[in-house]
């Protein structure tokens, strides 16, 4: 089965979303300030630095602010940085205790920041749950790296409509149940979700229009939900064609995330050859176009019109996929068999293939068939 993807349509994509006119306004901040990447790890560094720049709408390098458990002097509030709009990057690195008695540090003075250029990073425990709601008038993010043990969402991310740049992740975040806060995101450069265990649902990437590169999602064991795939993926029907870089990857998911193809209504069959014998009847069965896109198939099924001369009907065998020919069994001699396949998984069946010929399974034997026939009725 040929899968193809056509990225010059992701590119164009891209280029729309990356130069709109609305956002020119967003570079245009009167009062930038340029240094070297700051790394604050006690709240006296954190003061200085806003007393040092509370004129800075835009800051040209990146704020990492690291904390050290049950620190002295620990990181309380960014209070003094509620002026600056724009950040390089911002990596939350704090390591904060589940549980631990005191609260997580006020982040509400980045309520001012709309842009981080480069990536918005959580590492391990920083355990901001509560405090979040500071960044929730972010609009741009150019990368997402997410692995935080205790965040249960994503919800102060709203507002953000794309993840421009490479290495966007959410990964290994053990309390994540939702990832709705993506809901507003059209373009990612590529996304990765993984090894999320309470992660159930990918609700909130169901306005996402195109992946520039790899669209991942692994290991994730409790993820029963991918229909939010369905505007990127065109889902049922598919096929996976211009909004995509690469193949997605889906692998170590729950039940009907587990392979993307069982996203999609499976590919057309068709009877290709048909061999009639004692009762029985072989039929050799294949894709209809090896080049048209379909999702993978969990059984095929083959429903036969039955004449006999006086009555007819219907009956459907079930069974395995990918194994031909199949052979149906305990036919009724002399009767007329006319069939035609179906293959179906939990998105529904394919169309049906075109019927075949009429097929007379008959006994092998020197008798003469007429004989056989009519001892066949009495």
């Amino acid at each position: 089965m040929a899968l193809k993807t056509r990225p010059y349509g992701v590119l164009i994509f891209i280029l729309l979303l990356a130069f709109p006119a609305a956002e020119l306004e967003a570079y245009s901040f009167s009062n930038w300030c340029y240094g070297s990447d700051r790394i604050f790890t006690t709240q006296q560094q954190v003061d200085e630095f806003s007393a040092r720049h509370s004129h800075c709408e835009a800051l040209a390098f990146g704020l990492t602010f690291h904390r050290q458990r049950d620190e002295e002097g620990m990181i309380t509030n960014v209070a003094g940085l509620v002026a600056i709009r724009s950040v390089v990057f911002l990596r939350l690195w704090f390591r904060r205790n589940l549980g631990a008695s005191t609260p997580p540090p006020d982040l509400s003075g980045f309520a001012g920041l709309t842009r981080i250029e480069n990536q918005l990073e959580f590492r391990e425990r920083s355990c901001l749950e509560g405090s979040l709601n500071g960044l929730s008038n972010l609009t741009e993010v150019g990368s997402l790296a997410l692995t935080d043990h205790c965040i249960t969402n994503i919800d102060f991310l709203s507002r953000v409509t794309q993840l421009s740049d490479y290495g966007s992740y959410i990964r290994q975040n053990d309390a994540l149940t939702s990832i709705q806060g993506l809901s507003g995101m059209l373009f990612a450069a590529n996304l990765q979700v993984q090894g999320n265990p309470q992660l159930q649902s990918l609700r909130g990437l169901h306005n996402l229009q195109a992946v520039g590169s790899l669209l991942s999602i692994t290991d994730n064991p409790n993820l029963k939900d991918c229909s939010a795939l369905g505007n990127l993926l065109n889902w049922p029907e598919g096929p996976i064609d211009i909004n995509l870089g690469r193949m997605p990857f889906f692998s170590n998911n729950g039940q009907a995330c587990d392979d993307f193809l069982s996203l999609f209504i499976p590919q057309r069959l068709a009877i290709v050859r048909f061999e009639a014998g004692d009762a029985e009847i072989a039929l050799y069965i294949d894709h209809a176009d090896a080049g048209e896109f379909g999702g993978r198939a969990d059984e095929w099924e083959v429903t036969c019109s039955i004449d006999d001369g006086i009555t007819t009907r219907e009956e459907t065998w079930s069974f395995e996929p990918y194994y031909s020919p199949y052979t149906l069994t305990n036919l009724d001699n002399f009767s007329e068999y006319v069939c035609f396949v179906t293959a179906a998984n939990a998105s529904g069946s394919s169309p049906r293939s075109l019927p075949t010929q009429a097929m007379t399974p008959e006994p092998s034997s020197g008798l003469p068939a007429w004989l056989l026939y009519e001892a066949a009725r009495h």
